[in-house]
């Protein structure tokens, strides 16, 4: 049955929303990209990214039987979309849009913040669709995160890394400033090694190829996992798994491994 949508702005109806050419614009000016890509005859996905080209929202057209009160498609069938949130992986079935329907969909509950997602909007979003994080845990029973995403610039080398927005929960950093380097599948710092790693490539019908790099203790715990478009990546976004926060540290090549690895060990995320 296809999930009732309740909008919650308090000024969004005096907006004029449009996707003009991948662009969806609020009042004529650039709000998101938002691409449209086919998914059969009759059929459609649209794709919403950051203006800066990091992909945010998959909205994946579904088709399953009509049960009399949905977009009736065919004979015996149903149209319905799933809404996919890249970062956190939560999920929620929405009833059949058209192309500006989405646009106004995202626009109209607040759902980006800058080039992210805004927290607290997707939040309440899945709550009213019945919506699901991954392992089926609703999103009201997930605790709230108010600190805001870390960007960080990082080269790999003795100074200091330049942080955007500090996270003051985040451990306190290791005395130890120098480079880490990598061998084979083996992070390395002080000649030690500190942890390990493994990387793959994935991608879908519907979403472009993504480097994935998950991150492990030297004992081989999980530590975290880390992705960037393949595609002019600009950010690692990372996931780190005791906290259940997302940050964002930017993708320097060459060494952008060694980058993303220091980042961690810098963050005593990864330990001798």
């Amino acid at each position: 049955m296809a999930m009732a949508l309740m909008l919650y702005s308090n000024y969004s109806v005096a907006q004029k929303v449009k996707c003009d050419n991948d662009t969806l614009k609020v009042d004529g000016k650039p709000y998101a990209i938002m691409k449209k890509r086919s998914a059969g005859p009759m059929r459609s996905d649209y794709v919403v990214s950051a203006l800066s080209g990091t992909e945010l929202i998959y909205f994946k057209s579904l088709i399953r039987d009509w049960n009399g009160t949905g977009f009736k498609f065919g004979p015996s069938d149903e149209l319905y979309y799933e809404a996919n949130f890249i970062a956190t992986g939560s999920k929620a079935e929405l009833k059949h849009y058209t192309d500006n329907g989405f646009a106004k969909l995202v626009v109209e509950n607040n759902l980006l913040k800058g080039n992210a997602i805004d927290t607290e909007s997707e939040k309440r979003f899945i709550l009213l669709n019945n919506g699901t994080f991954p392992q089926d845990r609703r999103i009201s029973q997930a605790p709230v995160d108010k600190a805001p995403a870390v960007v960080v610039n990082i080269n790999n080398n003795t100074g200091n890394a330049a942080e955007g927005t500090a996270n003051k929960t985040a451990p306190a950093a290791p005395k130890s400033k120098s480079p880490v380097s990598v061998s084979g599948n083996k992070i390395i710092r002080d000649e030690i090694v500190i942890g390990k790693f493994r990387q793959d490539t994935t991608s879908s019908a519907y979403s472009q190829k993504t480097t994935i790099v998950v991150v492990y203790s030297e004992g081989g715990e999980k530590i975290a996992e880390a992705s960037a478009p393949i595609e002019n990546p600009q950010e690692w976004t990372i996931k780190i798994l005791s906290e259940d926060k997302v940050y964002n540290i930017m993708y320097d090549s060459p060494g952008e491994r060694e980058s993303l690895f220091k980042w961690l060990a810098d963050k005593n995320y990864l330990t001798y």
